[in-house]
């Protein structure tokens, strides 16, 4: 169940993991009925999944929203000091533009980047969008869901991730290990065959009333 889930990562977390999610928004895209409500009503979907991290203790977790922080660089956030340990997008289609422009700015710090998670409409219905793009613009991994499959996600990594090592090299390992195929929703780039790697339809929660308010 997902109340098993959540408490199975929270049995995992033993240091302190930064975690940055951001809500891509175009401002090129604002037309008709949309203006308005675009800015004034935050996405759901970002929200919900951030609820999820925090309540299974990624307490360090931080929501951006494009339309009230115009000036976000993910390649210069920092939480307490600290670059993140996750960096997800959020996206629609509309949005694309803004969400490439931040994925590449996580890029920008190398070998100290974030694990870049896409998540959103966009992945949801056209995650290879998010792969075969120029060095430094591809995404480590695209989720094909929410909570349940973020969670899913991250309870894999702490499986395969070091004492002292970030989720990046846990993402890695278990992505060279073969521990990704059976966690369904996501894709991801197979590092020795190039070519993209689908798990499948996303697991669902049966009972919603068990995800966070």
């Amino acid at each position: 169940s997902y109340g098993d889930l959540r408490q199975q990562v929270s049995n995992k977390i033993k240091s302190d993991i930064p975690v940055v999610l951001y809500y891509a928004f175009d401002w090129g895209t604002r037309v008709g009925p949309f203006v308005g409500p675009d800015i004034w009503m935050p996405n759901c979907g970002i929200r919900s999944v951030g609820g999820a991290l925090y309540e299974a203790g990624f307490s360090n977790t931080r929501i951006v929203f494009g339309p009230w922080n115009p000036n976000f660089d993910a390649g210069k956030a920092r939480i307490n000091g600290k670059v993140p340990e996750v960096f997800g997008v959020g996206s629609m289609q509309i949005h694309e533009t803004d969400a490439h422009e931040k994925i590449r700015q996580a890029h920008r710090l190398g070998g100290e980047r974030s694990l870049i998670i896409a998540g959103g409409p966009h992945a949801n219905y056209q995650a290879w969008d998010f792969f075969y793009r120029e060095e430094g613009k591809s995404v480590d991994v695209a989720v094909r869901g929410e909570q349940y499959v973020t969670l899913s996600l991250m309870d894999r990594i702490l499986d395969y991730k070091g004492k002292n090592e970030t989720m990046l090299q846990g993402f890695e390992r278990a992505k060279k290990e073969g521990g990704l195929e059976d966690v369904k929703g996501l894709m991801y780039m197979d590092p020795d065959r190039d070519v993209l790697v689908d798990t499948g339809q996303q697991s669902i929660v049966a009972d919603l009333d068990e995800l966070p308010r």
